[in-house]
């Protein structure tokens, strides 16, 4: 899984920043001067870092699902293959579909709520 570094931010901002005529202009230090671009950078940051920590969280689940599958695989193994058993496992496979497509599904509503209609 891949994030956007730093830069990556700065860059797509800066675009997004200029597009609408926000001022760009930095500081000696490199921060920005116009304290409108410094609020709306601080929001573009705020909007990353919650994009990256859903991420996080979509692998963790995607990771869970995994290994619930993998249990109710063994459990099917050791006591055989039968109604309850077969039922776990087949739970387990829907559970594993279902969140598979989440990472994908929280781009396209960032996508949605930034304003963007780019393709998903």
């Amino acid at each position: 899984m891949t994030t956007k570094t730093d830069e990556q931010e700065r860059r797509d901002f800066e675009a997004w920043a200029k597009e609408h005529h926000y001022s760009i202009s930095t500081d000696d230090d490199g921060n920005y001067a116009n304290f409108e671009t410094i609020d709306a950078w601080e929001g573009w940051q705020a909007r990353a870092a919650l994009q990256s920590q859903d991420r996080e969280d979509s692998g963790k689940l995607q990771e869970a699902a995994r290994d619930i599958f993998v249990r109710a695989s063994e459990i099917e193994v050791l006591y055989g293959t039968n109604k309850e058993t077969e039922g776990l496992v087949m739970a387990a496979m829907r559970l594993a579909y279902l969140v598979g497509p989440t990472e994908k599904a929280i781009d396209h509503a960032r996508r949605i709520e930034g304003g963007s209609h780019e393709p998903i």
